[in-house]
C-alpha cells in the first residue's frame, strides 16, 4: 500500500471531515484558497494534508503559517526512529519510570505501592503488604487521599482519587473495604496493575485555575548530539468536572512561552470531540489566562533537561510537570507524546528543533519526494 493510502486509511478520520462540513461557510476561507493551501501542503510534504482539517487551518480566523503544521505521520515516524523500541518501557512503564527518576535524584512524584490483579500489594522495595498493612501505612504517613492510576494507562483513563477513612476507602462516594477496593480497580476494566501515589498539592496559581485536578505542563524535549532542546510547552487545565486535566477528556490547553513561562491569552478544548470552545477565562473558576506566568519556570526547564539525559537512548520525550509551592515535580514521561496535542498547542511544529530535523531529512531526499519551495 502506498504511503498516501496508508495515511488516508489510518489518519483521515471521518469526524474531521464531518466537523469541516458542519462548520458554517462564513467561518471558512474562500474555497479556492482552501484548495490552493491543501494542494501546496500536499506538494510540500508529499502527504495528504490531513493536518489542514485536523488543526482547522481552513478557518478565516487562522492566521498561522500553514507550513508550520506537519503531517502527524512524519512526526510519529521520526519519534519512533529516534526512540529505540527496547528503551520505550523506561517511560511507558510508570513504575519503572518512577524508580529511574528516584535513583537519579530527580524531583518526581513517588509511588507508595503497586497493586496487581491477583490482589498483590507491594511497596517500592518490592515487599508484599496485606490490605490492612497498606491502609495502616497510608494512615501512618498522614495520607488523607491518594491518586490511583494504571501502570500502563494513557490519557488519564482508569485514574481516580480515593480518600481514606479509618480502614476504608471512599471511591466515588462509596465506602469500600478489601473486596470492594479490588473490585473498583479490576472488576469492570482490563487494567492489570495500578500505582498508588500521594495527592499533590499544587501551587496556588494552578489551584486558582482549577482545583479539581492537578494541572500539568507538557514539555517536549529532543536530544541532539548530547544537547537537550525544548520543542514547546503546553499547559493542561482540567475542566472542573473530573480529577484529571487531560485535554482528551474535556480539559483545556494553552500555550506556554518558552522564555518566560507566560500563558497564552486563551485556552481551548479539543475539537471536534468537545467542540471548538475557546475561552479567555476558566468557565468554572473565572481564572483569567492572559498575563499569568507559571512559577518556577526556569527550574522546570532545567528539571526536564536533566531527566532527558537520564532516559537516553530515548531522544524525544513529552514530560508532564507539576508545580507545587516549593518547586516543579515530574509526574510522567511520555512516548508517544501526543504530537497532535503539541502541534495544536504551540500552533505548528515546523519551526521547532523536532520539526526542523524532519524537514532537513526531507530536503536531503532526492527526486520527486523532495519538498518544493514555498
Amino acid at each position: 500500500m502506498s504511503p498516501v493510502l496508508k495515511v488516508l486509511q489510518s489518519n483521515f478520520l471521518a469526524e474531521q471531515v464531518l466537523h469541516y462540513l458542519q462548520t458554517e461557510r462564513r467561518e471558512k476561507k474562500p474555497l479556492l484558497q482552501q484548495l490552493s493551501e491543501m494542494y501546496r501542503l500536499t506538494r510540500y510534504y508529499r502527504y495528504l494534508p490531513y493536518q489542514y482539517l485536523k488543526h482547522e487551518l481552513y478557518l478565516r480566523s487562522c492566521t498561522d503559517d500553514i507550513y508550520d503544521f506537519m503531517p502527524q505521520v512524519l512526526l510519529q515516524r521520526y519519534i519512533q526512529r529516534v526512540n529505540p523500541k527496547e528503551a520505550v518501557q523506561k517511560v511507558k512503564n510508570k513504575s519503572l519510570f518512577t524508580e529511574i527518576m528516584r535513583r537519579a535524584g530527580i524531583a518526581s512524584i513517588p509511588v507508595l505501592v503497586s497493586i496487581s490483579r491477583d490482589h498483590t500489594i507491594r511497596d517500592p522495595s518490592g515487599i508484599k503488604l496485606s490490605f490492612e498493612e497498606f491502609v495502616r501505612t497510608l494512615r501512618a504517613s498522614n495520607q488523607q487521599s491518594v491518586f490511583i492510576k494504571p501502570t500502563w494507562g494513557v490519557d488519564g483513563l482508569g485514574a481516580f482519587i480515593a480518600s481514606i477513612e479509618e480502614d476504608r476507602f471512599v471511591i466515588q462516594g462509596n465506602k469500600v473495604e478489601t473486596q470492594g477496593f479490588f473490585d473498583a480497580l479490576f472488576l469492570k476494566n482490563g487494567f492489570d496493575d495500578y500505582l498508588v501515589q500521594p495527592v499533590i498539592r499544587q501551587h496556588d496559581l494552578l489551584d486558582r485555575m482549577n482545583p479539581t485536578s492537578v494541572n500539568t505542563v507538557r514539555i517536549s524535549t529532543l536530544v541532539l548530539d548530547g544537547e537537550v532542546f525544548i520543542n514547546g510547552a503546553v499547559l493542561r487545565i482540567g475542566s472542573g468536572e473530573t480529577c484529571t486535566d487531560n485535554w482528551s477528556r474535556g480539559g483545556f490547553m494553552t500555550k506556554v512561552d518558552l522564555e518566560t513561562g507566560e500563558l497564552g491569552a486563551t485556552a481551548k478544548t479539543k475539537p471536534p470531540k468537545y467542540g471548538r470552545r475557546v475561552v479567555r477565562e476558566h468557565p468554572k473558576t473565572g481564572f483569567h489566562f492572559e498575563g499569568a506566568r507559571l512559577p518556577f519556570w526556569t527550574e522546570a526547564k532545567a528539571l526536564v533537561s536533566t531527566a532527558a539525559r537520564v532516559v537516553l537512548p530515548l531522544k524525544h520525550v513529552g514530560w508532564d510537570v507539576v508545580f507545587t509551592k516549593s518547586g516543579p515535580l515530574i509526574m510522567e514521561g511520555n512516548h508517544p507524546s501526543g504530537v497532535f496535542f503539541l502541534q495544536e498547542g504551540i500552533r505548528g511544529c515546523g519551526k521547532t528543533p523536532l520539526g526542523q530535523q524532519i524537514i532537513q531529512q526531507i530536503r536531503k531526499t532526492k527526486g520527486p519526494s523532495a519538498p518544493l519551495q514555498r
